[in-house]
C-alpha cells in the first residue's frame, strides 16, 4: 500500500521511528538517532553505565558476604547453610 506522497506505509512508519526521541537510557545502550553506527559517547556511555551496574552488582555481593559470614554457626544451620556455601548465595543474591 503506497500513500499519495509515494511512500509505502513501512516507509512512514520508520520516518516516524527516526523522528523519536531517544531516553538517556537508550543513549546508554547505544542506540542512536539516525538509525546508523553508535558514535563513541554513545558506547562510551553504554560502557560506563554496564560498569557501573557490575560494581552495584560487586558492592552488594561483598555486603551480603559480609553479613553471611558475620553469622554464627548456629544462624547459618538455622537458614540450612554451610559456610561452604556463603559464596555462592551472595553472588545469586546480587545477580551475579
Amino acid at each position: 500500500m503506497t500513500s499519495h506522497a509515494g511512500q509505502t506505509k513501512d516507509d512512514n512508519t520508520m520516518a516516524l521511528i527516526a523522528d523519536a526521541p531517544l531516553s538517556r537510557s537508550d543513549m546508554a545502550h547505544g542506540a542512536s538517532v539516525s538509525g546508523s553506527t553508535p558514535t563513541f559517547g554513545q558506547i562510551g556511555a553504554g560502557l560506563l553505565a554496564s560498569g557501573g551496574r557490575r560494581f552495584a552488582a560487586w558492592r552488594e555481593y561483598r555486603r551480603t558476604l559480609a553479613e553471611l559470614q558475620a553469622l554464627d554457626d548456629r544462624a547459618l544451620r538455622d537458614l540450612s547453610l554451610s559456610r561452604g556455601e556463603l559464596r555462592h548465595v551472595a553472588r545469586m543474591a546480587a545477580g551475579l
